[in-house]
């Protein structure tokens, strides 16, 4: 069982799409996302990273994830704006 991120990492990641770093951030939340891929947060916030960098067949892969573990309202939206493009 992988270890759940750090909570420096989440925040380092909210931090970086806050400032509009979203490939900063993507680069953060991949790494987050291969050692904790059951942590649904990283998703969430890889996917909006991928989407504010306009990398939308990547968000619909990494939305699906998202949706998967932990389906609400936020995941499917999230999922509809990445396929909206794609």
């Amino acid at each position: 069982m992988a270890q759940a991120p750090t909570i420096d990492d989440v925040e380092r990641a909210e931090a970086l799409l806050a400032g509009g770093q979203s490939k900063a951030a993507i680069t953060l939340l991949e790494r987050t996302a291969f050692s904790n891929p059951e942590h649904s947060q990283v998703w969430q916030l890889l996917t909006t990273a991928l989407l504010q960098a306009e990398e939308y067949e990547r968000a619909a892969i990494t939305s699906y994830a998202f949706e998967a573990l932990a389906p609400s309202p936020l995941a499917y939206l999230l999922r509809s704006q990445a396929l909206l493009h794609v």
